[in-house]
């Protein structure tokens, strides 16, 4: 059986789960298709026959990051899944946070600049970054409809200056490089040394851009990503298979690309 891994879901706790959802559907505009709880999510991983879903959250006030990692490292005890942690960058003893999830065995982290409210460049991120291994996974938030974002914090091309300044990371660049601000992604991610994943953008991107910016970047670090609640797995694997990709492209992006992580050693 092909392997197959979502990189790119969110699971809340069920108490916050509803609010949770309506918040970032209201934020993105976008209808939410599922609730985001994990009896849910685990099922339709199960339902498609997925290997494994990466689940993450941010941290959006430094008060929230202890609570944060310890729901991740709980969800990264379940065998269909893996989980990402998360930091604030005023976070007091960040470093002790950080070396406490990964001794615990998250080897990644998910950072929403836009909803914690830094610049990916930032001088304070650039040395929180040093701070992390080599291999170490690092999936950003990238992009927004610049209509509805009263500062822009998670351009493209911040991160490529990130790409850049750190070729010992995984770094994935969601929402194919920039939600919504695809041609930025083009002129600054496409081509560089980021993972791309597919989350909330192949639905909205023209079938061709979206193959000619899979091939432009080169299939073997474009990565699939539902962006659950907003889509399931199962569907958006069905989707990503009318599309017009090759079956080796399908294959690699579905799931081969994505196991070479170190998240999966």
């Amino acid at each position: 059986m092909s392997i197959l891994i979502d990189i790119h879901a969110h699971i809340f706790p069920e108490k916050v789960a509803s609010k949770a959802v309506s918040n970032i559907s209201q934020r993105y505009c976008q209808e939410a298709h599922y609730q985001g709880v994990f009896s849910e999510y685990i099922g339709l991983l199960a339902d498609a026959q997925f290997t494994c879903g990466v689940v993450s959250t941010a941290a959006t006030r430094p008060e929230q990051v202890t609570a944060a990692n310890d729901w991740a490292l709980e969800l990264n005890k379940h065998p269909l899944l893996k989980a990402l942690g998360t930091i604030h960058l005023d976070y007091p003893d960040w470093q002790v946070e950080l070396d406490r999830i990964q001794e615990a065995g998250l080897k990644g982290m998910k950072l929403h600049p836009d909803f914690q409210r830094f610049y990916p460049d930032d001088p304070r991120a650039m040395e929180l970054y040093s701070y992390l291994p080599d291999g170490f996974v690092l999936l950003f938030h990238v992009g927004d409809d610049p209509s509805i974002v009263e500062k822009r914090f998670a351009q493209p091309q911040r991160i490529a200056k990130v790409v850049e300044a750190f070729p010992n990371l995984n770094i994935i660049a969601a929402h194919m490089g920039g939600y919504r601000q695809w041609e930025e992604a083009k002129k600054w991610l496409i081509g560089t040394g980021a993972y791309l994943d597919t989350s909330s953008a192949a639905s909205f991107l023209d079938p061709q851009e979206f193959v000619e910016m899979v091939r432009t970047h080169g299939y073997q670090r474009i990565l699939f990503g539902s962006d659950y609640p907003f889509r399931g797995p199962g569907e958006d694997k069905a989707a990503l298979a009318e599309l017009g990709l090759t079956d080796r492209e399908l294959r690699a992006i579905m799931g081969e690309n994505a196991a070479q992580l170190p998240i999966f050693s």
